[in-house]
């Protein structure tokens, strides 16, 4: 009996939106597509036979990501594995041909679409749809697929318009609008606390802001002492290779104590919009809004160098006003300790004119000796203190709130039609700008170190035992407009100069 000759091919199966083990939708169109395949007598074979299964159960097809290209750029894409895998397995001929149960199950992106038609054009691949709608063998079924892929995509982006316009409206009225996973402290419902994770929110805003015996920690080593305890995560998530805990980052720790919601706030696209009446606070207002001012004055740097170099960010150069940052000095056996320079142009994201330089090492110690000598005359000490009081720190808070509560009240009338959608945004402008002035107050407030080096019996002894985020502290408070890095003198080409080192007092504009 002569054997069949079989054309292998793939099935292609996609629900956009599934719960968590809901696999009845893709199984109901597996069901279809192997009746369909059954069916199938390509020319020149027996039948098909179907060699792999492609199942994208809870995948869109048509929000699109950031991501990295393999030629360094970045750009916007469908994020799909499967069909990725379908389109690998087509070019390298692994399979023949496509079913699936309709066009708009296998794409909704023109790219993800155009890629398939390639992929099919070059090894001619059958491609059939319970549906009908899907034949690419043709030039007018490729037409066709085209704009009806189209037509589907503009759906999508009516859709998802709809919807963030919807969120927009709830979250002006300070009401939840869906989406999103689980937040740290918050059980599943969003709200309800979960006492454990509440306990360790609380933690870690103590160890923020450190206290008069205790100093701050920075969230590097609060991320590694809470993975090193095996604390979870909010996904719980475990490291498939060692079935251990999946580590906590730096960033989750911030995004966690800077979210509105472990106050009672309620937040959209990172603006506070309102108290939410149905958030019970994890942190008081006072100790959240504290957090909030020491992580703002923190240095965002990575790794040992930018612990090292507590000037970074501070020292502006002279000849494009763009800041200098820590950087590996080209001779580290002669000079190991680095210096500040401005980033060469060509630097992603940060890139300045490149032309700024000053050595690190010299740098702290000439601001160190200018940090003490400021402190050590009793009028700057009085100055530094009343710069802005506790009274007016308090007082801003205050008035911060009621802005808030202001935000709150104006989305309600806006959304009951008893002002017009004009009024409503110059409402929200003047509120929001009056709200942003406060906070501004807020945010210069003594920070904790510099209380403590005014307090001190040695102004030196206090200096010498602080580590170098609590440096930097002190340094933005007495360099509040930065300090200017000018070109050495032709006299000290060849060794520091101080004076090239420049405070500031008003904001700095390249000429």
């Amino acid at each position: 009996m002569t054997p069949r000759k079989l054309l292998p091919v793939g099935i292609l199966l996609r629900i956009s939106d599934a719960r968590e083990e809901d696999t009845a939708g893709v199984e109901r169109q597996e069901k279809d597509c192997r009746l369909l395949a059954a069916a199938l007598r390509p020319s020149g074979y027996d039948g098909v036979e179907i060699v792999a299964v492609y199942t994208e159960n809870d995948t869109s097809a048509f929000k699109r990501r950031k991501v990295r290209l393999p030629d360094g750029s970045t750009g916007l894409r469908v994020m799909r594995p499967e069909f990725r895998r379908l389109i690998d397995d087509l070019t390298s001929r692994a399979i023949l041909g496509v079913v699936a149960y309709d066009l708009d199950r296998v794409a909704r992106d023109p790219r993800d679409l155009e890629d398939l038609i390639d992929a099919v054009e070059m090894t001619q691949a059958l491609t059939r749809s319970v549906t009908g709608s899907l034949d690419l063998s043709t030039d007018a079924g490729v037409t066709m697929a085209r704009v009806m892929v189209a037509v589907a995509n503009k759906s999508s982006r009516d859709t998802a318009r709809r919807v963030k316009r919807k969120r927009e409206e709830m979250a002006e009225q300070g009401v939840y609008g869906g989406g999103g996973r689980r937040r740290y402290g918050r059980a599943v419902d969003r709200k309800t606390i979960v006492p454990e994770e509440a306990e360790i929110i609380r933690e870690c805003a103590r160890r923020v802001l450190g206290d008069d015996e205790r100093a701050p920690e920075s969230l590097r080593a609060i991320a590694l002492d809470l993975t090193r305890r095996g604390v979870p995560t909010a996904t719980g998530a475990v490291d498939q290779e060692t079935g251990k805990l999946v580590g906590w980052q730096p960033r989750s720790i911030h995004s966690c104590l800077t979210s509105g919601h472990i106050t009672g706030l309620h937040t959209f696209r990172g603006e506070v919009v309102g108290e939410a009446d149905d958030l019970a606070a994890i942190l008081d207002r006072e100790t959240w809004e504290r957090v909030q001012v020491a992580l703002a004055k923190r240095n965002h740097g990575r790794g040992q160098q930018a612990l090292r170099k507590w000037l970074s960010g501070l020292l502006l150069c002279s000849a494009c006003g763009h800041r200098l940052y820590g950087w590996p000095n080209p001779n580290k056996r002669l000079r190991p300790g680095g210096r500040y320079a401005c980033p060469p142009p060509n630097t992603p994201k940060i890139g300045g004119c490149g032309k700024t330089a000053v050595d690190a090492e010299h740098a702290h110690d000439a601001i160190e000796a200018e940090i003490l000598a400021y402190l050590r005359r009793p009028d700057n000490v009085a100055a530094l203190a009343t710069t802005v009081s506790a009274d007016a720190a308090n007082r801003a808070q205050r008035e911060a709130r009621d802005d808030e509560q202001q935000l709150k009240a104006a989305a309600e009338m806006w959304a009951r039609r008893e002002i017009t959608q004009a009024e409503y945004l110059v409402m929200r402008r003047e509120i929001s700008d009056r709200l942003s002035q406060w906070q501004a107050i807020i945010r210069q407030s003594m920070p904790g170190p510099v209380r403590r080096l005014v307090s001190a019996d040695s102004i030196e002894d206090a200096w010498a035992e602080m580590q170098p985020p609590e440096r930097r502290e002190v340094a933005q408070v007495i360099y509040p407009y930065g300090i200017l890095v000018v070109p050495p003198r032709p006299t000290h080409r060849f060794k520091f100069d101080p004076d090239r080192l420049v405070r500031l007092d008003r904001p700095w504009q390249s000429k």
